[in-house]
């Protein structure tokens, strides 16, 4: 009996665990609900669950490295679901959706150092929390390394859509010659790209919080 007991419990505890392949994604997208949307050709409900998990999913959902595939118990079966494949397959069969409704207005700018993927990333969930950010970069169109990938990997037209996306939602370019962090102005917060490296030299990695990644100067956090 109170073995039979202890099954019952057991059985129940692993149903409320998420999914191998959920539980391995940084982001926990529905991966379950992607493949049935999918597999019933609603591309635009496999899209709409991509972009729950995943800020700019036309970029990410392209260059994401799928630790999903990696989880998958399909695996040991003949061959673990390719994720991967069906995102990209995904983003190509369906439309993006408009900008999402920006909330009101939060007192203050925020600066961004930086043109690569986590700057980009950053500038997004920041409009789309109200704030005004200030996008400092090079050249006319940021997207720094990513620019330099092959056209069947990242297609310009994705990264121009997901520029005018953030500019859309309030992203205001601030485009310089060459990137130099600059104090920001008391009672701003500034971040510093992870793709620029050369931008990092005035916070010794000790003097860098590894939980909020906040530097040494207050209100300035690096990437």
């Amino acid at each position: 009996m109170e073995q039979s007991r202890l099954k019952d419990l057991e059985g129940r505890c692993i149903q409320e665990e998420l999914p191998y392949c959920q539980a391995a994604c940084p982001l926990k997208v529905d991966v379950r609900g992607f493949c049935a949307a999918l597999g019933r050709e609603s591309f635009q409900e496999a899209r709409k669950i991509l972009a729950r998990g995943i800020p700019l999913p036309d970029l990410l959902g392209r260059l994401c490295e799928h630790p999903c595939e990696d989880a998958c118990i399909r695996s040991k079966k003949g061959g673990a679901i390719e994720i991967g494949k069906l995102e990209r397959s995904c983003l190509e069969k369906s439309s993006p959706p408009p900008p999402p409704l920006r909330p009101p207005s939060k007192k203050g700018e925020i600066i961004l150092y930086g043109e690569g993927l986590s700057s980009l990333v950053c500038a997004h969930e920041l409009a789309r929390k109200g704030y005004r950010v200030l996008l400092h970069h090079t050249g006319l169109l940021p997207g720094g390394r990513l620019q330099a990938l092959p056209e069947e990997v990242l297609p310009k037209s994705v990264l121009e859509g997901a520029w005018n996306l953030l500019q859309r939602m309030g992203v205001v370019p601030v485009p310089q010659k060459k990137l130099v962090f600059e104090n920001p102005p008391r009672g701003m917060c500034a971040y510093v790209g992870a793709e620029d490296p050369e931008l990092h030299h005035p916070f010794s990695p000790e003097k860098v919080d590894p939980l909020t990644r906040e530097t040494s100067i207050k209100g300035v956090f690096a990437g």
